[in-house]
């Protein structure tokens, strides 16, 4: 059996992708969003995430995705990933008009999936 291991709701995931593997996440608990944001912004890569803990209770955690780091591009990425199921060619073109070169990485990613 897995130790439990509860973190106090509040705690602060910052959430890194890896430049070399994009299906390797790196995270760092804290006890602030103020201390994530330092830790972040001091990286020379800019591919993160914030996420707040909501509800953890035997091994299970609800994680809230916040406004920092690469939120909107995940938020458009989520979204696009529903949308990819019924019309690729559709969801391309609206990643390149919201949020231009970064789309290029988004599509790629989608592009796998489908």
């Amino acid at each position: 059996m897995i130790r439990e291991e509860t973190y106090p709701k509040g705690t602060i995931k910052l959430v890194f992708v890896d430049p070399k593997n994009p299906k390797m996440l790196r995270s760092v608990m804290y006890p602030s969003k103020k201390t994530a944001i330092s830790a972040a912004q001091g990286r020379k890569d800019k591919r993160w995430l914030l996420m707040e803990l909501i509800e953890g209770k035997n091994n299970k955690y609800k994680w809230e995705v916040l406004p920092f780091g690469m939120h909107k591009e995940y938020m458009v990425q989520q979204k696009a990933t529903n949308v990819s199921k019924s019309s690729p060619e559709r969801v391309s073109i609206v990643l390149i008009a919201l949020i231009g070169i970064g789309a290029l990485t988004t599509l790629r990613w989608i592009v796998k999936k489908l």
